[in-house]
């Protein structure tokens, strides 16, 4: 019955549905530390939550950075509680780093949580995955896109660069976390990258940006999973679902070639041999 609601719903509502948990899961994080302590400003409540979600890490090069340059004050309580729309505040996160990497001509897509509840795999996420091929002529322009409104690290995004992994930004009025992956650029990275398509993301209220394919979902979260020592239930959850979901409309040839490159043809022989539930 489950997998039939996820069907019946288009892929505007799959990510309401995702925006709307992650929402309350967000508000009620919110509320539990104010409750714990009453006093704090805003700031440090949004720095807080940050801190328990992110890491302290992260936290305490948040705090350095708007010591310098200044902070930028969040949603206040009652529009963080009553809310606007689900999808706010991933579209507010989103969008000026999406108008970035137009700006400076670098392809980039969606993936990860997002992208997989796109395609019918819906649950609560606290960040969006970007996939990008930023360069390094390119990171000064890129970190310059952005005011006070995001934490973003010059020296972070050139390691990342250079390493061809991952940095984070941080939208501070929602305390949202992006994720950027600049790709490998390996035969893999670049068919992923053509076949993701353009969307709205949001209502009134949106974002066009390319997400990746169902098919692309799979095999990187395969591959994540794989990484990960194959520990992680909630990305083998991710790729069983949306397998179901997909049915006969998936191409298996695509994801087996996919799959045979990264090395993980075995995941995905076990996740097709899975019943159907």
């Amino acid at each position: 019955m489950q997998l039939a609601c996820l069907r019946s719903m288009t892929p505007r509502q799959r990510i309401r549905q995702t925006c709307g948990l992650s929402q309350q899961v967000r508000r009620m994080a919110f509320a539990a530390i104010r409750r714990r302590w009453p006093d704090l400003p805003e700031e440090e409540v949004q720095l807080r939550f940050i801190e328990l979600t992110y890491g302290k890490s992260l936290a305490d090069d948040v705090r350095h950075s708007k010591a310098e340059t200044g902070w930028r004050a969040g949603k206040d309580r009652e529009a963080v509680q009553d809310g606007l729309s689900d999808t706010d505040d991933l579209v507010d996160a989103l969008s000026p780093v999406v108008s970035a990497f137009r700006r400076l001509g670098v392809r980039h897509f969606v993936g990860g949580s997002v992208a997989s509840s796109f395609h019918g795999a819906t649950r609560t996420t606290m960040d969006v995955d970007l996939v990008c091929e930023l360069t390094e002529d390119q990171i000064s322009a890129f970190v310059a896109c952005f005011d006070r409104d995001f934490y973003v690290s010059e020296p972070a995004v050139r390691g990342a660069v250079r390493r061809k992994s991952c940095f984070n930004l941080i939208h501070l009025p929602t305390s949202f976390k992006i994720d950027v992956f600049v790709s490998r650029g390996r035969p893999y990275d670049l068919e992923s990258m053509r076949r993701a398509t353009e969307q709205r993301l949001g209502e009134g209220h949106h974002v066009q940006v390319r997400i990746a394919s169902a098919e692309d979902s799979i095999v990187s979260k395969l591959e994540w999973y794989r990484l990960t020592n194959e520990t992680s239930d909630r990305q083998w959850d991710d790729v069983s679902r949306l397998i179901q979901l997909l049915g006969d409309t998936a191409d298996f040839d695509y994801m087996k070639r996919a799959a045979e490159s990264l090395g993980v043809a075995d995941l995905l022989a076990r996740l097709l041999s899975q019943p159907s539930s």
